[in-house]
This record gives C-alpha cells, structure tokens and sequence, in this order.
C-alpha cells in the first residue's frame, strides 16, 4: 500500500521549487533583513512554549 503522506520537506518545498536557487536568495539576504522577515512571519519555536523564533 501506497503512502501518500506529506513529509517536513514537502511542506516547506514544492517540487518546482529550484532548491539551489532559493538557497543562494536566502543567503544573498543582510541578516537583519532576514531576521525581519523571520519576526514578521510569526513563525513560532519548537520547544513548546510558543515562543515566536525571531526572539
């Protein structure tokens, strides 16, 4: 039997995502413009406390 479940990756990547080029963009950012991005996105932690990342 066939699974079609999603895994992390899928979620983050499409499969026309070009990965090197989106790597090459992330990294080309100033890092305060990234972490702008990061604390604007509202993107929370994984240890469970609901921390927002950019923090």
């Amino acid at each position: 039997m066939e699974s079609n479940k999603l895994s992390r990756v899928d979620y983050i990547f499409r499969p026309e995502t070009n990965r090197l080029d989106l790597l090459k963009r992330v990294m080309s950012k100033d890092k305060d413009d990234f972490l702008l991005e990061l604390i604007d996105s509202g993107l929370k932690g994984r240890g469970g406390a609901g921390f927002l990342t950019g923090l």
